[in-house]
């Protein structure tokens, strides 16, 4: 045997020991998971999510029908209703289907008034997939099933 190759595999055994201690005293990242839950990054694509408009309290969608058509995968579905005059169109549903989206955040950029959005929720599991259809118009349906505030 080399001294030389002695005092390399030496060196290469105290820089992995220094690392090693260096770690076991650095401050933990783990998170306890039901107790501690994450905080999203703003750019996080979640659900999609139809908030309120924090002037007039209602939903700014206009109904210009820009977000399903550019829905690759036609998740979104929006029922028109003829309004008190019959002649105005309202909103009636905005239907959300969660178990065909991909997430890609198309129908968040085509829409001009920003009246969807996505949101930061990252626990969307559960055991029946028609849970997974959201009629996003209505008073928070998602958010009293999981028993939480909706999202602002």
């Amino acid at each position: 045997m080399n001294p030389l190759s002695i005092l390399k595999g030496f060196y290469s055994l105290l820089v992995g020991m220094g690392v090693t201690i260096r770690e076991f005293f650095s401050k933990d990242v783990t998170q306890q998971y039901p107790d501690e839950r994450w905080r999203m990054h703003e750019r996080f694509r979640g659900r999609v999510d139809m908030p309120l408009d924090p002037v007039t309290g209602a939903h700014k969608c206009t109904l210009c029908m820009m977000c399903v058509r550019a829905c690759p995968n036609a998740s979104l579905e929006i029922v028109v209703a003829k309004g008190a005059d019959g002649k105005t169109r309202v909103l009636d549903k905005y239907i959300y289907k969660l178990s065909t989206c991909t997430l890609c955040n198309l129908c968040i950029e085509s829409c001009n008034f920003d009246a969807i959005k996505m949101s930061h929720d990252y626990e969307m599991a559960t055991y029946d997939r028609q849970d997974l259809t959201l009629v996003l118009n209505e008073a928070a349906s998602w958010h009293r099933e999981k028993g939480q505030a909706p999202a602002a």
